[in-house]
């Protein structure tokens, strides 16, 4: 990453000989040319970027949610939600609109460090939120390459949420439902293979508008999936907080049959 925010105030303040205050310097920064800054989620969280901000955001992509659908004005709509940062230091990142898939078309996965520029910093009620407009672009730097696609290692494992890569072979229709709240929701399986074996995948709610996308043969990754156990056997599920990938991308980390 480049000199971060403080240096780049002391310089402005050092070319000024010291008459000018920090504040002063970082509205002089945010104006030379209109241009963005780059920055990364652990600064954006340490409240030296104002309110209102747009700024280029380098970092790595901790998680990344369904697409949700909406109606405003009669009208459908949709937005996803992505984490940038890590664990102990993230920030959200609100996509709308045809930012919601650009992230899919682009295959951006759990772990890749991206590059999203022109983002507006919103404080939200004391919480630091960011969110595209109309000029958001994403790039990634440094690709993940991360994802389960031999299923043995998801049978020994002791983890409860695993990103898995597979091959779709077979593929069940989208049933809805009334949930809880009282309102539309939908649920959707199919099975994957790996080339040796098969698990079935179960999709509720958000998550399972995915199987729209799919076609037997594809190859997809599933990220954030619950591993449960039944009377069959170890199922994946995934729902709003997970996400499902499409992308022939992906087919190169899958060895079926033995390729």
């Amino acid at each position: 990453m480049e000199d971060g925010l403080e240096e780049r105030i002391d310089r402005i303040i050092i070319r000024h000989a010291g008459m000018i205050g920090r504040k002063k310097a970082y509205s002089i920064l945010m104006g030379i040319q209109g241009l963005s800054m780059k920055t990364n989620a652990s600064e954006v969280l340490s409240g030296r970027v104002q309110d209102g901000t747009t700024i280029d955001l380098e970092d790595y992509v901790e998680r990344i949610f369904s697409k949700k659908r909406f109606e405003k004005g009669g009208e459908e709509r949709f937005l996803r939600t992505m984490i940038m940062g890590n664990k102990q230091t993230s920030v959200r990142v609100v996509l709308w609109g045809k930012h919601a898939d650009l992230i899919d078309s682009l295959s951006v996965e759990r772990r890749d460090k991206v590059l999203a520029t022109n983002l507006k910093l919103t404080n939200r009620n004391g919480i630091m939120e960011l969110s595209s407009t109309s000029i958001t672009s994403f790039s990634r730097i440094v690709p993940s390459n991360t994802g389960i696609s031999d299923f043995s290692v998801i049978l020994e494992s002791k983890e409860r949420y695993v990103d898995v890569i597979g091959k779709v072979s077979s593929l069940g229709p989208i049933r809805y439902f009334v949930n809880l709240n009282g309102s539309q929701s939908g649920v959707s399986d199919c099975t994957i293979t790996d080339g040796r074996s098969e698990l079935r995948l179960v999709m509720w709610g958000d998550s399972s508008r995915s199987s729209a996308d799919m076609h037997p043969g594809d190859y997809i990754k599933v990220e954030s999936a619950l591993i449960k156990h039944s009377e069959e056997g170890i199922e994946l599920h995934s729902n709003d907080l997970s996400r499902i990938l499409v992308s022939a991308s992906l087919k190169g980390r899958v060895k079926i049959g033995g390729n």
